[in-house]
């Protein structure tokens, strides 16, 4: 009963945004490295204290951002139709300079167990990078596009961004 007021009275951002005469096309942060990983869900804050892997990471980006650079870590679902079983999906987006028009571009499939290292490769050490030459994946022109459908930090990512996957897929 009371999640059904809440929904009654639930104003989603692009609704109130779009009654406003605004246009709501999207938003999107400034950051040097965008690491964008395949991880299954549940998304929760008690999996990231918990998964000692997930733990890890998000002491890694700390890290990183103590440091100065901006890192935008990003989770996308496993799917039946891409994913492999077993290995995770790995991208990373770095900003080359300063001014640029896109950002370099890597991509890898690892197996699920070395994933950690792949991460802490890419965003600190990257001598120890070469050890995945294995598992970078072919460098091609695909363009991503990425569409919240998760709606736990802004509900409207669920009730519209999920259609708009279902479309775009």
């Amino acid at each position: 009963m009371m999640t059904q007021k809440l929904l009654t009275n639930c104003q989603f951002c692009s609704v109130v945004s779009k009654a406003n005469g605004e246009d709501p096309i999207g938003t999107a942060s400034n950051a040097d490295i965008w690491l964008v990983m395949e991880i299954p869900q549940p998304w929760t804050e008690e999996r990231l204290e918990t998964d000692p892997v997930l733990n890890q990471i998000h002491d890694l980006f700390h890290e990183v951002q103590d440091q100065g650079i901006q890192v935008m870590p990003i989770a996308i679902a496993p799917d039946q139709e891409y994913s492999t079983p077993g290995y995770t999906r790995v991208i990373h987006y770095q900003r080359p300079a300063k001014n640029f028009a896109q950002f370099d571009k890597q991509e890898f499939l690892v197996p699920e167990h070395q994933f950690g290292q792949l991460v802490a490769a890419l965003l600190k050490q990257s001598q120890e990078l070469h050890q995945f030459e294995p598992y970078r994946q072919p460098r091609n022109d695909t363009r991503e596009i990425m569409v919240c459908t998760h709606g736990n930090v802004d509900v409207a990512c669920s009730r519209f961004g999920y259609p708009i996957y279902q479309k775009l897929r």
